[in-house]
């Protein structure tokens, strides 16, 4: 895995181009052409943002390319499109002639958004060398995110094109190669060598599973985990008297705030402020992150493997499931389908091993 240094100023960069990705996510002040037009502008300035040099949107000379930009020496032409529906063959050969009107050299690069057709695939391995690299929305996001840079995602793609003719990799497949080596499992043993269960109680009518499970011990924790929710994130700042891990929206501008020994709710068509008087002590100390079940209730996840159903008026709460991790780093995340998936930690000081597991029937 990749590991990047962001300073203050990069990190605010970052945060601009995610917020914008969102606006486009939304549609918002725009309509669906006119965000097919911004995207060019918006991979060029992504593209930008990474250092990378001779970055030009919107190119017009013979056939117009919408993203032209070279990493080390080597020159790409991008064609980008978001659309409702999964992209044919026909624009990715409409690249393909483009290319071939310039010396030999330049890389094709076509990213829809919308993913690809089977047939897209099909044609593009058919009858010639491959000269175009198809990214998807995950590759986009990957660069927007801080996972890739554009040099070690291209580096990636090209390495895959130009060794096993693949021209669409998917970003997992960069992120967990079917070559690599088997990592060695961690196995946690008690003295009579049984492995001890990660769910050990749920509340009934709850599932929990075990989804994610790592294989390599490492010195550091992971303290955050999303699904879907690049560019949705909103930023307000407000008062609240004490540390805030997680906001959950509830309805409106209406919010619950979870901290370590307390939480609480604020609206913020009428305050940005929780007054000391106003917050509720937690009984559950440590608490990381939390989603919304319905308006009125809330789940959290502490850092002591245990996740709760909270009232966020009353305060009361509920256990709906119990895990055997350690007192770290954790995260709750909702997905789809009604479906939350929990991150926590096991393992010993400093070798620690992420584990995510998926959880339903919370629903109302």
């Amino acid at each position: 895995m990749h590991r990047y240094n962001f300073d203050i100023p990069a990190t605010l960069r970052l945060r601009e181009l995610i917020a914008g990705y969102g606006r486009m996510r939304g549609l918002e002040e725009m309509t669906v052409q006119q965000r097919g037009q911004r995207l060019n502008e918006f991979v060029a300035e992504l593209l930008r943002y990474w250092g990378l040099g001779r970055v030009e949107a919107n190119v017009r000379s013979i056939g117009e390319i919408d993203v032209a930009f070279a990493i080390d020496d080597t020159r790409f032409i991008l064609e980008a499109k978001w659309e409702q529906a999964p992209v044919s063959f026909d624009p990715i050969a409409k690249l393909s002639r483009r290319i071939t009107q310039r010396l030999t050299g330049p890389r094709g690069v076509f990213l829809s958004m919308s993913g690809y057709t089977a047939g897209a695939i099909g044609d593009m391995l058919r009858g010639q060398q491959p000269d175009i690299l198809l990214l998807d929305r995950s590759h986009l996001e990957a660069m927007l995110s801080g996972l890739f840079s554009p040099a070690d995602l291209f580096t990636g793609l090209l390495d895959r094109a130009s060794c096993r003719g693949e021209v669409q990799v998917p970003l997992t497949g960069l992120l967990m190669p079917d070559d690599r080596s088997p990592l060695p499992a961690l196995t946690i043993s008690s003295p009579a060598g049984d492995f001890p269960p990660v769910i050990t109680e749920t509340a009934p009518g709850i599932h929990a599973e075990v989804v994610l499970h790592g294989t390599q011990p490492q010195d550091t924790v992971i303290d955050g985990i999303t699904v879907d929710g690049l560019g949705q994130e909103e930023r307000h700042t407000i008062d609240f008297r004490a540390g805030i891990w997680s906001a959950v929206w509830l309805s409106g501008l209406r919010f619950f705030l979870t901290g370590d020994g307390h939480f609480g709710l604020v609206d913020l068509d009428n305050t940005t402020t929780v007054p000391i008087d106003e917050r509720l002590r937690s009984l559950h100390p440590g608490q990381r992150g939390a989603v919304r079940i319905d308006e009125h209730t809330v789940m959290t996840a502490t850092r002591h493997g245990t996740v709760y159903r909270i009232d966020v008026e009353t305060g009361k709460s509920t256990l709906m499931a119990r895990l055997d991790m350690l007192a770290l780093g954790c995260d709750l995340a909702s997905g789809h389908q009604g479906r939350a998936y929990v991150l926590e930690h096991r393992g010993s000081p400093r070798s620690f091993i992420p584990i995510v597991v998926a959880l339903s029937g919370y629903m109302p």
